[in-house]
């Protein structure tokens, strides 16, 4: 079982980490409102590595069909982290989520980022973590982007799909690694590279999301699969990915039922892992439900 070291922090990395480029470095988020208690973690995480959250952070919610408690608890957590650049998405279904969120992002490069931007885009159950030298190996390679792969996180009876705790670090709560994409005989095909750090004007030409693995600047291409010597990508160590917690498993489910096509194969896989748990438990909460995940 492979799994992932200590976030990096400035206490660590000093100097060479991207704390030396806190003022220019961003990150962009559209979450769920429901995903509200991963949200404050997200942030937290994300603050640790050098994001200054109340000028840098750029998040947008998803009202998804959501209770006035449960949009007050997100407008909380942003608050109690300084996020002050927040933007609300009106509930729509999943299918056309994802098409909205990329014309937000695309948008905010195109108008917000300069070429001394760094910009880290990534989904509120995506930890990155970057080694200490993850700047300089951008200098010395003149690659335009820091890309890695995901290991998804378990709770630790392998089979539990909780709620996420406050004030309970995350890899605490989910503390095993599982083999469940992009491997041999994994539930999950495929594990396409995220772009987990990129600059703001990549090869001198203002980039663009065509989904949440794949830019395209200019004539170049980042992420995607590994091929053609890592699409112009220096590799990071995989990241902490919080997939099969409640709240994850439930928007997965939601994906499926709106027919959301463009990963529908991936979400049905998803859902298909705690099927099961789900029959059994029909009628009740998902509280202690057990997942049918593949051994590790």
């Amino acid at each position: 079982m492979d799994t992932p070291g200590p976030s990096v922090n400035g206490d660590v990395c000093g100097n060479s980490s991207l704390w030396a480029v806190s003022d220019r470095l961003h990150l962009w988020t559209l979450t769920t409102a429901r995903s509200h208690a991963m949200l404050a973690h997200f942030l937290q995480h994300y603050a640790s590595l050098g994001v200054r959250l109340a000028s840098n952070a750029h998040v947008v919610v998803h009202e998804d069909f959501a209770s006035a408690a449960t949009l007050h608890a997100a407008r909380r957590e942003l608050s109690a982290a300084g996020v002050q650049d927040v933007s609300w998405q009106p509930s729509v279904n999943s299918s056309a989520l994802e098409g909205l969120k990329l014309e937000r992002l695309n948008d905010f490069v195109r108008t917000s980022l300069t070429s001394a931007s760094l910009l880290i885009f990534a989904d509120v159950d995506e930890f990155f973590n970057f080694p200490c030298d993850v700047l300089a190996r951008l200098a010395t390679s003149r690659r335009q982007a820091a890309c890695s792969f995901m290991q998804d996180r378990l709770h630790a009876d392998r089979r539990s799909l909780p709620r996420v705790q406050p004030g309970v670090p995350m890899a605490r709560q989910f503390p095993l690694c599982a083999r469940l994409r992009g491997m041999m005989r994994s539930p999950i095909p495929g594990n396409p590279m995220k772009i987990s750090l990129l600059r703001g004007r990549p090869f001198g030409h203002v980039p663009r999301y065509y989904s949440a693995h794949s830019v395209v600047a200019g004539t170049r291409r980042m992420g995607g699969y590994p091929t053609g010597g890592g699409n112009n990508c220096v590799m990071m160590p995989r990241f902490a990915h919080y997939s099969m917690t409640h709240e994850a498993v439930e928007l997965s489910q939601r994906k499926v039922e709106d027919r959301y096509a463009n990963a529908l194969v991936t979400y049905q896989r998803s859902v298909a892992i705690v099927q099961p748990c789900q029959q059994r438990a029909r009628g009740a909460t998902h509280e202690g439900a057990e997942a049918a995940v593949p051994e590790l």
